[in-house]
Order: structure tokens, then sequence, then C-alpha cells
């Protein structure tokens, strides 16, 4: 935070002297525990017409949403993905594999980390992940998946039926809280948890509340829209062999200053989160 804020003030007062300069946003990783071996970082920028921009102020009381799967393999995908995504590693590496890599490697973490929470779980990276094809290696190094080609066809396709996209990569499913005005978003028909997520679960003893805000748990991307284009959003799904469905909707907010909430209805019971 101290980095962005800083960078910021210092673009404000090239500002202030007449320099036309802004920041293409993004954030600083949290990857104390790599800094030691290599981390790889990029920018991408884009340029799009106006009129095809989905901005998610307009995600309003109202709407279904559609979830797009992040495991399992898209047509333009070489081989199966866990649907990890880019947030949540760390944790995930520390809570599945054993202190064989803390010893093996010592340079794989950060040293001034309390070494109780280090490499705490049962599994080398050989090994097969329950309930799945892929081994524990594999499904923690599978690639982040690209919606990219969803998206692009969502916006030939269906632009003015889609009020909001959005990836639910850091907060995980509540990612959604941060976008439109007085929503009150209701995840009730979410997917199965993939077997990464499940195992993860299992060997930490994580509650379903702290899963559901650090992991995508199903579903990584997810599109805001008209009732009446549920059907047309899945079939864009499908034609890209991505299993997709409604997984909830919106309301307005029943929040007394009108904040943006939400809930996710598990197994007979409520998740609530808030802003």
């Amino acid at each position: 935070a101290a980095l962005i804020e800083g960078t910021e003030e210092f673009l404000e007062n090239l500002r202030s002297l007449g320099i036309s300069v802004e920041s293409g946003g993004g954030e600083t990783a949290d990857v104390g525990d790599l800094t030691g071996t290599v981390t790889i970082d990029s920018c991408a920028v884009a340029i799009a017409k106006r009129k095809d921009i989905i901005d998610n102020q307009n995600i309003l009381p109202g709407l279904a949403i559609v979830g797009f799967s992040s495991c399992g393999q898209a047509t333009y995908e070489k081989c199966e993905n866990s649907g990890i995504g880019s947030n949540g590693l760390t944790s995930a590496r520390h809570e599945l594999l054993s202190k064989h890599y803390l010893e093996k490697y010592p340079e794989s973490f950060d040293p001034e980390t309390n070494p109780e929470y280090l490499y705490c779980g049962p599994h080398r990276m050989q090994d097969s992940l329950p309930q799945s094809q892929l081994k524990v290696g594999e499904a923690l190094l599978s690639p982040t998946r690209t919606y990219l080609p969803v998206a692009r066809k969502i916006i030939e396709e269906c632009r003015e039926q889609v009020r909001g996209l959005v990836h639910c990569s850091g907060g995980g499913q509540t990612k959604c809280t941060r976008f439109g005005n007085q929503v009150h978003h209701i995840k009730d028909n979410l997917f199965e948890s993939p077997p990464l997520f499940q195992e993860i679960q299992k060997v930490s003893g994580t509650s379903d509340q702290e899963m559901y805000q650090v992991y995508n748990m199903g579903h990584r991307f997810e599109a805001y829209c008209e009732p009446e284009a549920v059907d047309a959003l899945i079939g864009i799904g499908n034609s890209f062999g991505l299993e997709a469905k409604r997984v909830g909707y919106t309301e307005e907010s029943k929040k007394e200053d009108r904040s943006n909430h939400l809930e996710i209805k598990l197994d007979g019971k409520t998740l609530a989160y808030g802003r």
C-alpha cells in the first residue's frame, strides 16, 4: 500500500507541474517468500473502443450472475487446469506440501516466517491429488486461466445485456462486493468445490468463510447480465468447453448504509460478507 500511495503522490506532483501522467493501476504482489528466488512480473496495456467497455459500476439490483468454471480444460488450453488461479498460491503451497521442502529448499520461503506455518502439509509434488487425475505439483502449477476468448464473444454477442464482468481473483468469491452501488449479491447455486480446494480445506482445517474469500472455489469469472441473457452466456461458455451456469443474482442492499454485501448459500448455511 505504501508503494502504491507513494507512486500516486509522485504522479500527482508531476501533474501539478503540467505533466500529463496517469498510473495504470495494478498492485505490488505480496510474495515475500519468493524474493530469494525469481519472480517475473508483466504489464499489459489495452486500447479499446469506449462503446465496448463494460463498466462494473453498472452492476445493479435485478441482474443474474453467470459463473464460468475455473477448472477442467477449455478448448484453447493444452491440458487440464486445477482451477487454482493466481491468488492464495502461497497459502496453498504451505498447506499442502510437506516439511521435506522446508529442509531441501530454504530459499523458497521467507526466513522471518515462523517455521510452524511453513510447509505444514502431508504431500510431495509427485503425489496424486485425491479425486483428481493431476499430481499435487501439477495442480499447484496450473496456469491462471485466461477468459479473454470468452469475454470477447460475450461482448460480440451479448454486449447490450451484460452489465458487468468480474474476475474472482483477489478476494475470491467476495471480489464482486467492490463493484456496483447499493447491491446485495446472492450466490445460491455455486459450483462444487474442485478437488484442489477440497484438499486444501481438508488438510488445513480452514473454514468455509475463509476459503470463499481467499480462493475462487470453482469459478473465477462471472458475468452480471439481464436474466433473459443467461442461456446465451452459458452457451458461450460451453462453446469453449467450459462449464457455465447461473450461480446467483443481485437485489437491493439490505444494509442500513446501503453498502454492497454478499451472501453465499452453501449446504444449508449462509456465509455473509460486507464491505
